[in-house]
């Protein structure tokens, strides 16, 4: 979030949202790597402040016509329905931004242990707040070389209260893909 203008990004996003009929959810976070901050210019230190100005700026686009910004007035039109944004990031800075801003959380590579804790903590703030029950949305890598494990895996991150998993993996060709995607294809025909 912190890399785009508010302006840019709620325009992008409006896009989006248009374009996918009103599918879209945006999973964002507020930057983790030092190098790209370096390259566009930007103080890394202040990536949480910048991000949650765009994300505060995209709330007010998509619940108003006309938005200001650096006290300059803009027009947003169209303004398609705002799409539920899922906050990616580590506890607690991203669950206090979900909380504030999302309509979900994505924590990434937390085990289903780990995770629990923080997702009761995060529903019970997203209930103090009067928020609607936020998604869950879980970055791992799972154990794709045996169906069986990943299988375990899918129910230990459900009992840990994520509401979908998503499988993270590094890959230099997309061919090395192949196997990981006939094994999760294998396994969402066996849970339909």
């Amino acid at each position: 979030m912190p890399y785009r203008s508010p302006l840019v990004t709620a325009k992008l996003v409006a896009t989006l949202q248009e374009l996918a009929e009103g599918r879209l959810v945006p999973g964002v976070g507020i930057g983790w790597m030092r190098s790209e901050f370096k390259a566009l210019g930007l103080n890394m230190h202040r990536r949480a402040s910048d991000a949650e100005a765009v994300l505060e700026f995209l709330h007010k686009a998509f619940d108003n016509d006309v938005v200001e910004l650096n006290e300059q007035q803009f027009l947003f039109r169209p303004r398609p329905k705002r799409p539920a944004i899922l906050i990616g990031g580590a506890p607690p800075h991203a669950i206090e931004r979900a909380v504030k801003y999302g309509d979900g959380w994505l924590p990434m590579q937390l085990s289903p242990t780990e995770l629990k804790p923080w997702v009761e903590h995060y529903r019970l703030k997203v209930g103090e707040a009067g928020n609607d029950e936020p998604e869950i949305v879980a970055f791992t890598t799972l154990p794709t070389d045996d169906e069986g494990g990943c299988r375990d895996f899918y129910h230990a991150y459900q009992q840990a209260g994520a509401t979908t998993l998503v499988h993270s993996q590094r890959y230099d060709e997309a061919v090395e893909l192949m196997d990981t995607m006939q094994v999760l294809a294998s396994l969402t025909e066996q849970a339909l």
